[in-house]
């Protein structure tokens, strides 16, 4: 196959989403469910290839929560045993569909993540049922990635309010054995009242 250069000018260009995932159902206090899109898209730039990942979380915390708890938002089974990849930019939309003042924490969750140089999760994290938040979910947590990346808390005064958060990880992690790789936000000061979230997230491979 021959490749043909053509020159391209259009005013901007939309990437849409290749499905469409619901949104799961709201679920009890420091409960969460986690879907993942079947489908991703990619795109190829400056010779790196970056294939993006689409996931919902539904989650409540409770002002009984204790910290170190985690809800998973992402993951990836490897390939092949002892394979690295590189997470590069994640965009997290994250909706509260409560009022309550949490300006008090600004430090609330926490970006996470699987070891990086050897992931040892086996089983799939996404939950169609109201799931409990475990500290060790993503291994064993003195060893995961712990970034510095924190999502602060607000005063909410209207559900249904949404804000963006766009990191550049840019954060390599190997999985040996066939194991998955995670991401997820870790409970890193209890919230002052009751706060349910929905999580819509977007997940960039580079390679």
């Amino acid at each position: 196959m021959t490749d043909t250069n053509y020159k391209l000018l259009v005013n901007n260009i939309h990437l849409t989403d290749p499905e469409t995932i619901d949104t799961p159902p709201d679920t009890a206090v420091n409960k969460y469910k986690f879907t993942m899109g079947t489908k991703i898209h990619t795109k190829k730039e400056y010779n790196i290839t970056k294939t993006i990942y689409h996931s919902k979380v539904n989650l409540q915390l409770d002002t009984n929560i204790t910290t170190t708890k985690i809800v998973p938002f992402w993951e990836l089974a490897s390939s092949s045993s002892n394979t690295n990849i590189t997470i590069g930019r994640i965009v997290l939309n994250i909706t509260f569909n409560t009022t309550a003042n949490n300006s008090t924490k600004p430090k609330m969750l926490r970006l996470v993540g699987s070891i990086p140089a050897n992931s040892d999760i086996d089983s799939s994290l996404t939950k169609t049922s109201d799931t409990n938040l475990e500290s060790n979910i993503l291994g064993t947590n003195a060893s995961i990635y712990k970034s510095n990346f924190y999502i602060k808390g607000r005063n909410v005064t209207s559900t249904g309010t949404t804000f963006k958060h766009i990191i550049d990880l840019n954060k390599g992690f190997n999985s040996p054995d066939t194991k998955k790789y995670a991401l997820g936000l870790e409970v890193n000061e209890v919230p002052a009242a009751t706060t349910k979230i929905t999580l819509d997230s977007y997940i960039e491979l580079r390679s």
